[in-house]
């Protein structure tokens, strides 16, 4: 997956050379000790923090991290950038196909869950049928999560490490390589209530790999949903030819 090399503001480099690094009990903890940051601040200092593998952590008012990070906030102060490796794996959902998994999935004031928003063209589609303050937009990279519609909900994370919380509907196209696919939607999964629905983009790959991760989204898929080939070239004025299919799938249970 490609990388793509970020600046750093002299604001941001700011916030970070006050950070306190300290060895916890279970985690080193890094924090700021003093003062409060605007939300574009924070939202730009965060994404740079977890570059070097730090995840906020509400309880240590902090960001946690498995090892000492000293010397890589060092090095972000010294060189004043960082390598983000997602740039290379997003590719916007076709207006068309946006709306179709949105009717799909989504009702009148269902609280929709958006796991990898990017641009936020699933997301327009969503608000549209569920209301504003309706969609919760997750959007690992900053730039692109300020450009998210007003109405939602916008929350800058990676999607994988926060805990489920019950919604009606999950619409998303997530990353493909490494089979990260498999992963994003088997964890949007366990966001739905019973009942919920799901729309999800995928690549074909879904259909006949058989890694692990892969027939576990086949088997889970079958109780309950439907993988559809979508036509070659679906994502061609994306700038990318790779085939792909959307599966949809309800929730069974009490």
């Amino acid at each position: 997956m490609a990388k793509a090399v970020k600046k750093i503001t002299p604001e941001v480099l700011g916030v970070i050379s006050r950070l306190v690094v300290e060895q916890g009990p279970m985690a080193w903890v890094a924090r700021i000790t003093d003062g409060q940051l605007d939300r574009k601040v924070y939202v730009a200092f965060n994404e740079a923090v977890e570059t070097l593998g730090g995840k906020w952590h509400k309880g240590a008012k902090g960001h946690i991290f498995s090892h000492d990070p000293s010397e890589e906030i060092e090095a972000l102060l010294i060189t004043g950038e960082f390598r983000t490796k997602f740039a290379g794996d997003f590719f916007q959902t076709p207006v068309s196909l946006a709306h179709r998994m949105a009717a799909w999935a989504i009702r009148v004031g269902d609280l929709v869950l958006e796991p990898s928003a990017g641009h936020g063209r699933i997301a327009t589609e969503a608000l549209k049928i569920a209301g504003e303050n309706r969609v919760i937009a997750c959007e690992i990279d900053v730039d692109r999560a300020l450009k998210l519609p007003q109405g939602c909900d916008v929350r800058v994370c990676d999607f994988l490490a926060i805990g489920p919380f019950p919604v009606d509907a999950v619409v998303m196209n997530p990353p493909f390589s490494n089979g990260q696919e498999c992963r994003h939607i088997l964890h949007a999964m366990k966001f739905l209530r019973s009942g919920g629905r799901l729309a999800a983009i995928a690549s074909s790959g879904v259909t006949f790999r058989e890694t692990a991760v892969y027939k576990e989204l086949r088997a889970t898929v079958s109780q309950g949903g439907h993988i559809e080939e979508l036509p070659a070239g679906t994502f061609s004025k994306e700038g990318t030819d790779v085939s792909t299919v959307l599966i949809t799938w309800m929730k069974q249970g009490v």
